[in-house]
């Protein structure tokens, strides 16, 4: 059913990978997904993951000031030993566990970009930016978006996708300085899954946000969405998105047994409110006819 869908999408769905080292040594990568909205780089994916991109670039900046401070302090010889030590134990030092070095990949695209202009929206957990640099010859095609004022209804069947069960594990190269992915990482391989869209769940809009002008709504499926399928394309049988998943909820089904029950559904941003959001930011996007 959704084998020409997946087709369709293809193109603009990517891997996202934040490639980090900690002060202690140890590397890890987060794989996520993005969809790429038009020929001039804009991109959209879940909130968590430019959040989360945000306090591991905070934390380098943290750990670079703090090795500059020191060097400052243990190079000054205006000061003695006992100010020396009083300076030093007055800065904040870093954790092992913070990050020391990141990198930021979009797919395997030659150009290197990073995210440019990103704004994460935390109430329905998405994200909007530019990567930078960006060639529309990377991108062969550009997503189409439901239009959701035209039989946006409970009970259509769809699928969403992403990245889940590829695991990447970057190597620090500290001789140059930079991350290295294992052989296999590219292409990613996508993992579709198939989901009833349930309902519509309006969230409480942050007070300084109008909820008219700014609708804060999710799109419900009876599946649930993947790790690493975050940020990644809610569609229907056209490869037309619906929404962007972000989350995955756990519903208590509140049966009486010795174990709890739960449902677990997706969540994905609605069309509404990505067609806000694109709009506030001047991103042109194209929508369906139906």
């Amino acid at each position: 059913m959704f084998r020409n869908a997946c087709h369709v999408i293809r193109p603009f769905t990517g891997p996202v990978i934040l490639c980090r080292k900690t002060v202690a040594g140890q590397t890890s990568g987060n794989l996520g997904a993005y969809v790429v909205i038009n020929d001039e780089g804009w991109v959209v994916t879940a909130g968590h993951i430019v959040q989360q991109m945000s306090a591991m670039l905070d934390d380098v900046k943290l750990v670079r000031d703090y090795s500059q401070q020191l060097a400052a302090i243990k190079t000054d010889a205006s000061i003695d030993e006992r100010e020396r030590k009083k300076r030093i134990n007055k800065l904040r030092k870093p954790s092992n566990g913070q990050t020391d070095q990141i990198a930021q990949v979009w797919s395997a695209f030659p150009g290197h970009p990073n995210l440019t202009s990103g704004v994460a929206y935390m109430p329905v957990d998405v994200a909007v930016g530019r990567l930078d640099p960006f060639d529309p010859a990377w991108v062969s095609s550009y997503p189409v978006f439901k239009d959701p004022t035209k039989d946006f209804d409970s009970g259509a069947m769809l699928c969403r996708t992403g990245f889940p069960f590829h695991n990447v594990a970057p190597i620090w190269d500290k001789a140059n300085n930079r991350f290295d992915l294992p052989p296999g990482t590219f292409p990613a391989p996508l993992f579709p899954i198939e989901g009833i869209f349930t309902r519509t769940v309006t969230l409480n809009p942050p007070l300084n946000i109008d909820p008219f002008s700014f609708p804060f709504k999710w799109l419900e499926t009876s599946s649930p969405g993947l790790k690493g399928q975050s940020g990644g394309p809610i569609f229907d049988d056209k490869g037309t998105i619906w929404g962007i998943q972000c989350q995955t909820m756990s519903y208590d089904l509140g049966f009486k047994t010795t174990t709890p029950q739960y449902l677990n559904v997706g969540v994905g941003v609605h069309a509404e409110t990505l067609f806000a959001i694109f709009t506030a930011h001047g991103i042109k996007f194209q929508v369906s006819p139906y």
